[in-house]
């Protein structure tokens, strides 16, 4: 039944991959593969309040999993950005070596307008060896922080920084946003 329920998944009938899940986390109330892949089927399908209430049971049955405390802080970032906090200092604890969950806590600070420990957070973060999409997420975010605290000169080497990595990849939406931003910051100062 997982079987039949994973390609469903990838075959993106995510009802039908529901009802096979639903089966199995019946069958077996202790098989966490498949409620966990519930609540990433609901994330995928855009049922995001189902997700966080399959997550948050995920979760008090396994505290202990950073994955779906990071998953979870994702999905309440929004909204609820304080407890997108909570989740993503929790999961940091748990798996401190993943540079995702600092990343987390600085976009959530962001979020929070605590912008000073935001960049505290995530300058620490740069320093570690990251992919270059979770390079851009932080540089990103410090941006964000920096431009927020009138630190235009500062904020304007991420944007350019965040330029060329945005101009390599074609991204032309947000290389028109963030070549605005990197202007009004040479226009401050």
């Amino acid at each position: 039944m997982l079987r039949l329920a994973h390609i469903y998944r990838s075959a993106k009938q995510y009802d039908d991959a529901l009802k096979w899940y639903q089966q199995v986390a019946d069958a077996d109330p202790a098989n966490q593969e498949a409620r966990t892949a519930m609540a990433e089927v609901m994330i995928e399908s855009g049922k995001a309040e189902n997700a966080v209430a399959q997550l948050e049971a995920l979760i008090t049955a396994e505290p202990n999993r950073a994955d779906l405390r990071s998953q979870l802080a994702t999905l309440l970032m929004v909204n609820q950005p304080e407890k997108a906090l909570e989740q993503y200092q929790a999961a940091a604890k748990l798996a401190p070596t993943n540079p995702n969950h600092q990343i987390g806590i600085g976009s959530a600070l962001v979020k929070l307008k605590r912008f000073d420990e935001a960049v505290t957070v995530l300058k620490t973060v740069l320093a570690q060896s990251l992919k270059e999409e979770q390079t851009y997420t932080a540089r990103a975010n410090i941006a964000t922080a920096l431009f927020e605290l009138k630190d235009y000169p500062n904020a304007a080497r991420e944007y350019i920084w965040m330029l060329d990595y945005l101009a390599r990849r074609g991204e032309q939406k947000k290389v028109a946003v963030t070549t605005y931003l990197l202007g009004v910051c040479f226009d401050k100062f």
